[in-house]
């Protein structure tokens, strides 16, 4: 199958004013000059044939191409003719040149993004990450958050109207419902595929395995917690400021902070995978509530179960923390400083979520 079709012939004058068609010549004619412009081995030859007057472009169909389809390059036609593109007839000169433009910018560049963003979400290597590498870049943002969301962000929004962000909304916290999914069958899968290595796991051969195999996944929940971030600052720009407690941006920012020291360190022990099997449920719940909650008034008559969500967040935290205690106890975790951390967050994350418990539901 040919890439392009020979071009129609050019008329010239045959010096009485009646005009003649001018075929491609024979490469062999004494008035015409043909220049070949090199192709892929085996494949359709290109060549353009210069006449007295007038300069034909047109394809010699040689052998099939013998390549196969993924060695063949889909710009080098394009390339051919961007290097004689003056010899192209001028009607079709802007057509190819547009041409060449959108499927340059179509095929590589659009290739060359989708490549730099799986790598980005999918590389293993995520100790070079910036986000990893650099701290300065998680505290900076951890700070801007705080600023933003407590001072900054209801200073600008003090002589404006809150703005209407229900679709944004809705598909943020739809998003992260299936993104928390998608993680949280990863951590089941995790938690069954290493059970008999759950002791002191950084120890073990099942680690190695666990960082080449899986720990993009670590990475990705480093990220998504990030993203959870968006919450607050939406609360911000609807000037919900009831909603923005100390809690909320207590448990935010500690859990990017906890992440961050994670990946850093690279000491990820198997009480990991219970908390973010059990994290990762509540947190599907919790943004599949938060969504249909976007869509107005009209949906509260079918979110009577936000008082058991609540129940599920304090039960997770009991559970996390009775796991953790008894792997330190029995010497089944380490217990370093990064343990240390994690538990005194989730403690303290436990009591404020208790206190919010009963200033709202049992006061009421």
């Amino acid at each position: 199958m040919h890439v392009y079709e020979s071009f129609p012939s050019v008329e010239k004058s045959d010096g009485q004013g009646k005009p003649e068609n001018v075929m491609p010549t024979e490469t062999n004619d004494k008035q015409s000059m043909t220049k070949s412009i090199p192709s892929s081995p085996k494949c359709h030859q290109q060549s353009m044939t210069e006449t007295e007057n007038s300069k034909v472009f047109h394809f010699n169909p040689g052998k099939s191409c013998e390549r196969e389809k993924s060695d063949i390059n889909p710009n080098t036609y394009l390339e051919l003719f961007a290097q004689d593109m003056h010899f192209i007839p001028h009607p079709y000169k802007t057509a190819l040149k547009h041409f060449k433009r959108v499927h340059l910018f179509s095929f590589k560049n659009m290739a060359s993004i989708s490549s730099l963003v799986h790598h980005f979400l999918f590389s293993h290597d995520f100790n070079n990450k910036v986000l990893v590498s650099n701290g300065y870049i998680c505290f900076g943002v951890i700070i801007a958050y705080v600023v933003f969301t407590k001072f900054l962000g209801p200073k600008i929004m003090e002589n404006r109207k809150p703005f209407q962000l229900k679709w944004p909304m809705i598909f943020h916290n739809f998003l992260l419902s299936a993104v928390n999914f998608y993680l949280g069958l990863w951590s089941a899968k995790c938690v069954v595929k290493y059970w008999q290595s759950r002791c002191l796991f950084r120890d073990t051969e099942d680690f190695k395995n666990f960082m080449e195999e899986d720990g993009m996944y670590i990475w990705q929940l480093y990220l998504v917690k990030f993203a959870e971030l968006i919450d607050t600052v939406f609360f911000v720009l609807r000037k919900k400021y009831n909603q923005i407690s100390f809690l909320h941006v207590f448990h935010h920012s500690a859990v990017c902070a906890v992440f961050w020291w994670i990946l850093k360190s690279r000491s990820v022990g198997y009480y990991l995978f219970i908390i973010v099997v059990i994290n990762c449920n509540i947190h599907v719940i919790m943004y599949l509530y938060y969504g249909l909650s976007a869509f107005g008034p009209q949906m509260q008559k079918y979110l009577w179960w936000k008082k058991h969500l609540t129940s599920m967040q304090i039960t997770q935290f009991c559970i996390i923390q009775l796991y953790m205690m008894v792997g330190f106890l029995t010497g089944c975790e380490y217990f370093e400083a990064l343990e240390l951390s994690l538990f005194s967050t989730v403690t303290a994350i436990l009591v404020l979520f208790l206190n919010f418990y009963r200033k709202t539901f049992k006061e009421k």
